[in-house]
Order: C-alpha cells, then sequence, then structure tokens
C-alpha cells in the first residue's frame, strides 16, 4: 500500500514539474499510456524488441529512423536511452550491481555515457526518496517513433537509442562509446538504433 501512496505522489510530482517546464508537450495519447509527461513506465504494447543489430549472427549495423512526429527544437532531444529486455530503462545510477548483473554498465566508465544520463533525466524528491525521470518517457517516445514501437533490447541485451541532431559535435563521440562497449561484450545482444532527428541542413551546431 505504501509503495502504491508513492507511486502516486511520484507521478503527480511529474505532472506537476512537466506541466512547468516550458517545452512540455501534450500529455501522451498513444494507448495504454498514463497520459502524464515523462512517465517512465512502459505501457505493455511498448514492451517488444526488435531483432539484434549487433552480437553474435547480427549484420553490425545501427538501425536507422527518423521521427514520426517532428519537434520544435531537435537539438534538444536528449542524445540516449538504454533499455533492457523489460523495457526498463537502464540509467547510470538505477540500483544494478555490477558484479552481478548481465547488463554491462559502462556509463560508469565512459565520460559520454555519464553526459547522456544527465542530459536525458531530471531529478525529484518524493517521500524522502530521490528520482531520476526521463525527459521522455516511453509514452513520449511513442509519439515521436514510427510505429511499431520497439522499447525492449534483445533477450539478455540491450537497446541502445540514439537521438542524432544536425551538424551536432557531441553524436559521434557517443557512437564511439556505445562501440567501445559494444566490442567489449561481442557476445551480448545489442539492437543499437539511430534516430535522425532532421535532414543535415535544417539544424544548428550544438554541443552539450
Amino acid at each position: 500500500m505504501r509503495k502504491t501512496g508513492i507511486a502516486v505522489l511520484l507521478m503527480a510530482a511529474l505532472a506537476a514539474c512537466a506541466h512547468s517546464r516550458p517545452d512540455a508537450g501534450a500529455p501522451a495519447a498513444a494507448s495504454g499510456c498514463s497520459g502524464i509527461p515523462s512517465d517512465p513506465t512502459a505501457p505493455a504494447g511498448f514492451v517488444r524488441a526488435g531483432p539484434a543489430t549487433h552480437g553474435p549472427g547480427a549484420q553490425g549495423v545501427p538501425a536507422q529512423l527518423r521521427l514520426q512526429r517532428p519537434t520544435q527544437d531537435a537539438e534538444r532531444l536528449p542524445p540516449l536511452y538504454v533499455f533492457d529486455a523489460s523495457a526498463g530503462m537502464v540509467r547510470e545510477w538505477d540500483g544494478r550491481d555490477p558484479a552481478t548483473s548481465d547488463i554491462p554498465l559502462e556509463w560508469r566508465q565512459e565520460p559520454e555515457f555519464k553526459a547522456a544520463d544527465e542530459a536525458g533525466y531530471w531529478g525529484e524528491v518524493v517521500d524522502g526518496q530521490f528520482y531520476r525521470v526521463p525527459w521522455l518517457g516511453p509514452c513520449d517516445l511513442a509519439q515521436m517513433l514510427p510505429a511499431p514501437v520497439q522499447l525492449a533490447a534483445p533477450p539478455g541485451g540491450l537497446l541502445f537509442l540514439q537521438f542524432i541532431a544536425p551538424r551536432c559535435r557531441d553524436c559521434e563521440r557517443l557512437s564511439q562509446a556505445i562501440e567501445r562497449t559494444i566490442a567489449r561484450h561481442p557476445q551480448l545482444p545489442v539492437r543499437w538504433v539511430q534516430v535522425q532527428t532532421g535532414a543535415p541542413d535544417d539544424g544548428r551546431e550544438r554541443g552539450r
């Protein structure tokens, strides 16, 4: 009962904070979504895995997507989200024990992953507990990506969902960090999806 109360308070806090953000969009309308912006819970319909792009038997080439719905400022999209096989968001500090987890938490070592984690999440304290909340939750992503939305990693692996803005100065460094992670774990099934956020000539240079 206490956990339920905390969850309700957290969702209420998320809604209040999200609506206070100047760039907060309309509540997600995808089927199965809560309607609360930045809700980190993946609805059951989105818990599906696409094929691995890297790992045993895979081609070793990232999948390419384009945004289904244009955004007002593609330059401000978070650079990366990482998902596990249950469509859970994997963060720098999410309670996983790197000594026992099947998931290599490389972002504790790679500065590019640390920077992506800082850019992709914001903090909220509810009932004395600190939570890291995504700027874009699974429902937000469902509105932006073409169907079918695949927010689960291949079994026992990882899903890297990388947003690449036009003339992005940091994207190549982040891609290299992902490549290093894949090279260090050749048996790990990985789906790496690069989402192009605009045409090469319609953006401005940016840095984080």
